[in-house]
């Protein structure tokens, strides 16, 4: 099964994406190794005085929030709709058909579907934290804002006006402007809060319904229980708005960082989410075996 996607159009129409996202790595990588510019400081002033405190919520944490809760519940949603059909949870993915899809990948198995767009919901995800970052830390670099603690950082010696605190530590006292936690946070999040509301019908109306879908159950969805699947949708962003918060509580951001990065995490999801899927969170372009898996309509903006 794996290995029948792997050498499907599906994959290798995307392989240029994936070279993308390998250079946008690196560059963001070489970006975040430059130094930050050195804007001055008086150092008395009370708004950089603030104490050095450790990670609230540690970047690999948030690392790993990103990469593993949005393919969760991607999957989790995917069985949801096995289950919803009547079959049991066992059901051999090969034996049922496509459940979302238009009318011309009904007959394309879900284990072919499913792998299909789960590689292209985690490339669509990758490509937004990558980008994301890559802006993020050009910005941090060309802006070199103070961090609230940064004095705590920098052991400030009035008698040979220099700071005598650790060299990395006061390097990364200057890149407080966006924050990087709050951007990274809100770029994985908000995507999946986006493709969760597009999923559950939530950007379909009249007018961009595909009448060539004649699955009445999702029908059914997209029509009823606007409230719960809008709940449902904006729950993501709860994490991503607490990690952005606690940057504000341990003083290593200004609220004016966690504002710019979360703003900015939220436009990469938006951006990546409209180049990659349609308003119901089918891939746009091409799916399974080159079939066309998307109805071109209009997306969340």
């Amino acid at each position: 099964m794996a290995l029948h996607f792997l050498n499907s159009s599906a994959f290798r129409g995307h392989l240029v994406d994936w070279g993308t996202c390998i250079a946008v790595f690196v560059a963001a990588v070489f970006v975040s190794k430059t130094k930050p510019f050195e804007r001055p400081f008086d150092p008395h002033d009370p708004s950089l005085s603030h104490p050095h405190l450790p990670d609230f919520v540690p970047n690999r944490v948030v690392i790993l929030m990103v990469l593993l809760v949005p393919p969760a519940v991607f999957v989790l949603l995917y069985l949801g709709q096995v289950l919803r059909r009547g079959r049991p949870w066992w059901a051999r993915l090969n034996e049922v058909q496509s459940l979302r899809g238009a009318s011309a990948l009904q007959s394309v198995p879900l284990s072919r579907r499913f792998l299909s767009d789960l590689h292209h919901f985690m490339l669509a995800l990758i490509f937004t934290l990558l980008a994301t970052k890559l802006v993020v830390d050009c910005l941090k670099q060309w802006a070199g804002r103070l961090r609230p603690d940064f004095l705590d950082r920098c052991a400030w010696d009035d008698t040979i006006q220099a700071c005598t605190g650790n060299a990395g530590l006061v390097l990364e006292g200057r890149r407080s402007f966006p924050s990087g936690h709050s951007s990274t946070s809100f770029a994985g999040m908000a995507f999946l809060s986006i493709w969760m509301a597009g999923w559950f019908g939530l950007y379909r109306t009249t007018e961009n319904h595909d009448d060539s879908d004649d699955d009445e159950a999702v029908d059914v969805l997209s029509r009823y229980g606007h409230g719960t699947k809008l709940t449902l949708s904006l729950l993501p962003l709860l994490p991503a708005a607490y990690v952005a918060i606690s940057r504000t509580q341990q003083y290593i951001h200004h609220p004016t960082d966690v504002l710019a990065g979360s703003a900015l995490g939220i436009l990469f999801a938006i951006f990546f989410y409209n180049a990659y899927f349609g308003s119901d969170s089918r891939a746009r372009g091409k799916g399974v075996d080159g079939l066309t898996s998307s109805n071109g309509s209009s997306s969340p903006a």
